[in-house]
């Protein structure tokens, strides 16, 4: 039987494991124009590959970023038009990842600029589209390979499709960037 003190134990360690988590990390605010630091990324591959932590982090993510809000779900949409509901996923999977590492290492963007509305509304072809995000993720692997191992890391426990995963960090990232450089 667990005890109001007991209780009030474990609540004290959790709290107590999580600062050492978050005290870890180091702010990163040239991210995500810069890859994470090692030492942040080997700390939030040990975090985010926890689905509870991953998830707590995602939604505070997304309650005070409107990019994350706005741009979740379209990357959602987009991949599943694209490619299948399977892949989308995964790929959603990877953008919570990536809002979550985003929202641990860098200041919050609460505002969405026109210039940021106007890139989500771009009619590329099909085609074009599936170029570019290759192209892109490619980069992304080669640019960011702290991030995208731990975006494959922490998306693993939960899909497959972890290089999908790492195709949802890198579209929320290009939104990301795109609102940056007009803010």
């Amino acid at each position: 039987m667990i005890t109001p003190y007991g209780c009030t134990i474990v609540s004290t360690l959790y709290t107590s494991a999580m600062n050492t988590f978050i005290g870890g990390i180091t702010p990163q605010l040239d991210f995500p124009r810069q890859d994470l630091s090692d030492d942040n990324a080997q700390m939030l591959e040990v975090m985010l590959s926890n689905p509870h932590v991953l998830n707590v982090f995602h939604e505070t993510a997304e309650s005070v970023n409107a990019v994350y809000r706005v741009g979740h779900p379209i990357v959602k949409i987009t991949i599943e038009q694209l490619y299948d509901s399977q892949h989308a996923w995964a790929a959603s999977v990877g953008t919570a990842v990536y809002e979550a590492i985003a929202a641990l290492v860098q200041k919050p963007t609460t505002d969405i600029s026109p210039v940021m509305l106007e890139h989500l509304q771009s009619p590329d072809t099909k085609e074009a589209l599936v170029y570019t995000l290759q192209s892109e993720l490619q980069a992304f692997y080669r640019d960011m390979p702290n991030t995208a191992a731990v975006v494959e890391s922490a998306s693993s426990r939960v899909t497959a499709d972890t290089t999908y995963a790492v195709l949802g960090a890198v579209v929320t990232r290009n939104f990301e960037l795109v609102d940056a450089n007009y803010q």
